[in-house]
């Protein structure tokens, strides 16, 4: 019994030996992609294939050995579980393979063996499968996630060229409530207008050789918006704003920072800014795109505001953007005088002003008539200052005067005067100033007033001559017999103008009156007939 039991637990081991190193090959065979070893020489052979096909197409597949080799081989392919053998043929390092009688759908197991020719030294072998569908096969891709025009593509895999594609009818559902269908329209380009997830579908039908067959692609898009933002600064009415060096000049008072940025196809629902000006005054969850903050010093500040933009579905935290502003004094007491001169060629003018520099002050002649005033003739001449604005202008007099103008600018304002130059000396003409908008639409009101009162005269006028146009063009046709006591001839008769005449008192044609209207003068046989009256 102990013997047996012995021999019982060596026989069990030797099995679990066995079972263990089978499992070891079985899992290193899987690993090398079924290549089996004859001998001590082993041969590498990789077999692929350009599935999925459909039924009706073909399918290329090739085996090839990957080491170098000058011998000759035989290359034979099976097919399904029973290796019904299809082809055989010899080759120096692979072989191509072409099925294209496929039966029904489903996953098709393909070998190939290869041994050395003439003789069978070494050899090996290698398995695929192949999907075979009843369908078009194909995928969809998208040229971009931003929202937009985004171009949608079907990637058809027809290797055997079985669909034309003029013969495909494409159906697209851009997931947004937009359709189309068009025969051929592989390639669409549509126009996403929100933020959001879209799912795109793609159907195809197609009929080759009396078969009909289908398709179908999707993808999901999940579009965004890329927002860039940035800031403006302007100054207060009057002054301007100068940007040099990257440095951004401002005169002190009121300054109006606005928010830019991008907004397609109005997208954004709503904003909100923080901002911080630098002076320990801050402005959080502003919620408009323009703020005014009053800088009182002149100085450099640091303007930092942080925006946030929200559309229907999704809400953007952007990079804070800095402006740094320098804070300048405006030009103020600009004066212009005139400094006599012994010659009298010459005009000499002095230009003085207050405020933060660095000045320019500019000269030119603009013409010899007041009409040409502001009018530029000849190129100017400047002079600069850093810090002090005083500057002595000298010019020589034209020989028939004329006007000198004179501009003094700074990084934050600019003012200017004209001066007609003459033999007494200069005199400054006042620059004229823009009319308010409440002058304007008063005097755009009263030649609105003018032309419709001068229409309506026009208007009456035409009225009255078509009346009377159509009163004497009706002709009267009766038989009178103008005869009085003594068969005495009647050579006029007086008429009243109709009631129905409209009187104007502006229009004196309409006034009542008489008219008279001569008769012939004719009495034939004690009666005067008379048969037409105008």
């Amino acid at each position: 019994m102990a013997e047996d039991t012995r021999k019982f637990r060596y026989l069990f081991g030797i099995t679990l030996l066995y079972l263990s190193l089978f499992a070891s090959y079985a899992e290193r065979g899987a690993k090398s992609s079924n290549r089996r070893h004859i001998g001590d020489n082993d041969l590498d052979v990789v077999i692929t294939n350009d599935g999925p096909t459909t039924i009706g197409g073909r399918t290329t597949l090739t085996a090839t050995i990957t080491s170098p080799e000058q011998n000759k081989f035989e290359f034979c392919w099976f097919l399904d579980e029973y290796r019904t053998k299809e082809n055989c043929t010899i080759a120096t390092h692979s072989d191509t393979f072409v099925k294209s009688d496929w039966k029904s759908p489903g996953w098709k197991d393909v070998e190939v063996s290869v041994k050395q020719w003439p003789s069978p030294v070494r050899q090996a072998s290698s398995c695929t499968r192949v999907l075979v569908t009843d369908t078009i096969n194909c995928q969809l891709a998208a040229s971009s996630s931003e929202v937009g025009p985004v171009n949608l593509s079907v990637i058809l895999h027809d290797p055997s060229q079985l669909f034309p594609l003029s013969n495909i009818l494409f159906s697209w559902n851009f997931g947004d409530g937009h359709r189309l269908s068009d025969k051929g329209r592989y390639s669409v380009v549509h126009n996403f207008t929100q933020d959001t997830h879209y799912k795109v579908n793609v159907s195809l039908q197609a009929d080759v050789n009396g078969r009909q067959y289908n398709g179908s692609a999707d993808t999901n898009l999940h579009l965004y918006v890329r927002f860039w933002t940035d800031a403006s600064v302007t100054s207060a009415p009057g002054s301007k704003t100068t940007s040099v060096d990257g440095k951004i000049y401002v005169a002190k008072g009121p300054v109006t920072f606005t928010l830019l940025y991008n907004n397609p196809y109005f997208i954004v629902t709503n904003i909100s800014t923080d901002w911080s000006f630098g002076d320990q005054s801050t402005s959080l969850h502003y919620t408009h795109d323009s703020i005014v903050h009053n800088f009182t010093q002149e100085r450099e500040y640091s303007v930092w505001v942080t925006p946030r933009i929200m559309t229907k579905y999704s809400k953007h935290s952007l990079d804070s953007i800095l402006k740094v502003i320098h804070i300048k004094e405006p030009i103020t007491d600009f004066n212009v005088t005139d400094l006599a001169t012994s010659d009298a060629t010459m005009a000499k003018l002095n230009v003085t002003c207050k405020g933060s520099g660095p000045f320019k002050v500019c000269w030119n002649y603009i013409g010899t008539k007041l009409d040409h005033a502001y009018v530029t003739s000849s190129p100017p001449k400047c002079l600069w200052s850093a810090e002090v604005c005083n500057f002595v202008v000298t010019d020589r007099r034209k020989k028939n005067g004329g006007f000198l103008k004179v501009t003094l600018s700074s990084y934050v304002s600019r003012e200017e005067v004209v001066m007609m130059i003459h033999n007494t000396g200069p005199t400054i003409i006042p620059k004229p100033q823009p009319q308010s908008p409440g002058v304007i639409a008063g005097e755009t009101i009263a030649a609105l007033f003018i032309c419709s009162v001068a229409l309506f005269i026009i208007l009456m006028y035409g009225i009255r001559k078509l009346y009377k146009a159509r009163q004497h063009a009706v002709l009267e046709t009766a038989d009178f017999d103008f005869r009085d006591e003594d068969c005495r001839s009647i050579d006029s008769v007086y008429l009243e103008p109709r009631r129905g005449c409209l009187s104007f008192g502006f229009l004196s044609g309409c006034r009542k009156k008489t008219e008279t209207y001569a008769l012939l003068d004719q009495c034939q046989n004690n009666s005067s007939s008379y048969s037409s009256i105008l």
